[in-house]
């Protein structure tokens, strides 16, 4: 690597021990899959780092992290805080050293056992995501879930251009995190330029390796050179860009077609209970439009007088294994969309037959009501999520339990038809879009997460500044018993 690219400051590496900076409590030094790294002794022990110049208009930092234990989401309890602020909270940057005004940081890199996002850096005050509908002002980039395998070293760098608006987040140069790609046009995507030159670095679960800072944004093709420059002898985590496989599926006489709607007549709308934004869907020669409004502030996505958003429910339910396939057209950039599949009361009842139908929009039904299901998040680009490529994420709810998660490189393109497929056969459960598989994972009724679901109600999603299009919906079922 040219000296162009040269590191301004190394405060540890493998055949340095740590300098310029300065060691507050006791830490141990270790030996771990080929590599040597420092772990904190408690939850007070720091590294300081001083003379960062975070506040420079562009920078990387560039560190490797190994945890000792394997993490991923987990559920969450208020008395997890009897001892430790934040608790979901796994600090690995901050400019400051207190958990409790962690919000209050101005710099904050963190990993977090919470729902979503998992991982991100935050060039301003605050935790997490901005609440949908805000447009971000400031330096936030997340990921989604993303799970760290123990023992097992990660080469992460957090790379800001607040001239450009572009912040991310690389893990082995591969980009895992990045800014809102949709703010409004009106507005500059940069974080204030305060005056950030302490960080704060260690943590009890894990080993703190080579720590570089530089003093300018580094292209992908830049870190993959510091990556494996500073490797060396490490047994590296395992990163990898997403490969569609392709997929095929044909039902058999097992199978018994349900449904078989083109989606470009009035009554086809008929099939379908319209819950929340009533204006929304309407029948063109081309198909079902979904429509709802663009808003660019704040909003009580989880209140139940939403009527911003919608489901569009099956008026009948279905049973045994499903295999639904539709296609859909995004029409502008922005919004998401989502299917229900197995909706269910929590005791397998048929919930819209027995209780008031739902009138809200809300968001809270699909995981903070009495409601069972798989949901399928296929088309994402809400800024609470990362949204620079196509992403997917499969959940098993009311339980928030994560069974998927994908990204791609590149975003659907628009006026473009897609052809998406879901099958479960089972605890099977497989999603497909234009003929490439998507995910195939395997549910489970003993891991705390309710039973494996097949019987319930399929529903069509769409959440704020969402236009698309939708055709030829198909659904099919595979009975699990006969009925006398």
């Amino acid at each position: 690597m040219s000296n162009k690219h040269s590191a301004k400051k190394t405060y540890f590496s493998s055949k340095d021990d740590f300098h310029d900076g300065e060691i507050q409590g006791c830490f141990r030094k270790i030996s771990v899959a080929g590599g040597v790294g420092l772990v904190a002794g408690s939850m007070q022990a720091k590294l300081e780092l001083g003379h960062v110049q975070l506040y420079a208009s562009k920078g990387s930092l560039v560190f490797w992290l190994l945890p000792l234990e394997t993490l991923a989401t987990a559920a969450q309890r208020p008395d997890y805080a009897d001892h430790l602020p934040n608790p979901s909270a796994y600090i690995l940057l901050s400019d400051t050293q207190n958990r409790e005004h962690l919000a209050n940081g101005r710099f904050k890199l963190v990993w977090d056992s919470d729902w979503y996002p998992q991982m991100y850096f935050r060039m301003d005050r605050g935790l997490g995501h901005l609440p949908v509908g805000e447009q971000w002002t400031t330096g936030v980039a997340l990921t989604n879930h993303f799970t760290l395998e123990e023992h097992k070293w990660y080469c992460f760098a957090a790379v800001w251009d607040r001239d450009a608006g572009y912040y991310a987040l690389y893990a082995n140069g591969m980009k895992i995190a990045q800014n809102n790609a949709f703010p409004d046009p009106s507005g500059a995507l940069r974080a204030p330029g305060e005056q950030i030159d302490t960080l704060y670095a260690g943590h009890t679960c894990f080993a703190m390796g080579d720590f570089l800072c530089y003093e300018e944004a580094l292209s992908v093709e830049v870190l993959r050179e510091v990556f494996a420059l500073t490797k060396n002898d490490r047994v590296i985590a395992p990163t990898h860009l997403f490969e569609k496989t392709p997929f095929q599926f044909f039902p058999d006489d097992q199978w018994q077609q349900k449904w078989s709607i083109a989606l470009n007549q009035d009554k086809d709308l008929d099939n379908f209970y319209i819950q929340g934004n009533t204006q929304a869907p309407s029948i063109t020669p081309e198909g079902l439009l979904i429509e709802t409004p663009v808003i660019d502030q704040p909003m009580r996505y989880y209140e139940e007088d939403d009527l911003n958003q919608l489901y569009l429910w099956s008026r009948e339910p279905f049973e045994g294994d499903i295999y639904v396939k539709f296609e859909f057209m995004p029409l502008q950039r922005g919004g998401l969309s989502l299917i229900c599949l197995q909706a269910s009361g929590m005791q397998r009842e048929d919930f819209m037959q027995e209780y008031p139908l739902r009138t809200t929009g809300s968001m809270r039904m699909i995981h903070l009501e009495d409601v069972r299901s798989y949901h399928w998040e296929f088309y994402r680009e809400m800024n609470d999520c990362r949204n620079d490529g196509a992403s997917h994420g499969l959940f098993k709810n009311p339980w928030l339990c994560p069974l998927a998660f994908v990204c791609e490189e590149e975003l659907y393109s628009l006026n473009t038809w897609h052809v998406l497929e879901f099958l479960q056969q089972g605890p099977e459960l497989s999603g497909a879009v234009d003929g490439k598989q998507i995910f195939n994972v395997l549910d489970s009724a003993t891991t705390n997460n309710g039973p494996i679901l097949n019987f319930g109600r399929f529903a069509l999603r769409c959440m704020i500044r969402s236009k698309l299009l939708y055709r030829n919906l198909e659904i099919w079922n595979r009975p699990n018993f006969s009925e006398l």
